[in-house]
């Protein structure tokens, strides 16, 4: 009996992932308005960046670990804007997206 119950095992009882077929439904939109991540180069003057983002009133600029930033505009204009008029001192930038446990 036991040798069965392995067989059935064995032969494809286990085999299916779970899950499989179930469709995950889309994650809705977290992202924070006017809050963006930004990865500076090494040694950058975090000043020079807060200035280049003046005229959409800055918030916070504060750093997060390592050479990440968070921002916060008052006024927001998207992320094409804000790599467009990003200086030369961020290498990247990323909407924020707001942490929601699953």
């Amino acid at each position: 009996m036991l040798r069965a119950a392995l067989a059935a095992l064995a032969s494809g009882g286990c085999s299916a992932r779970p899950g499989a077929g179930v469709a995950a439904a889309p994650a809705p939109d977290t992202r924070l308005p006017g809050e963006y991540i930004l990865t500076l180069r090494p040694h950058a003057d975090p000043e020079a960046v807060r200035a280049a983002f003046r005229e959409h009133e800055v918030v916070d600029l504060r750093p997060v670990t390592g050479p990440h930033y968070l921002l916060r505009l008052r006024r927001d204009p998207g992320l094409d804007a804000i790599r467009s008029i990003a200086p030369p001192e961020v290498l990247a930038v990323q909407p924020s997206y707001a942490y929601r446990p699953q």
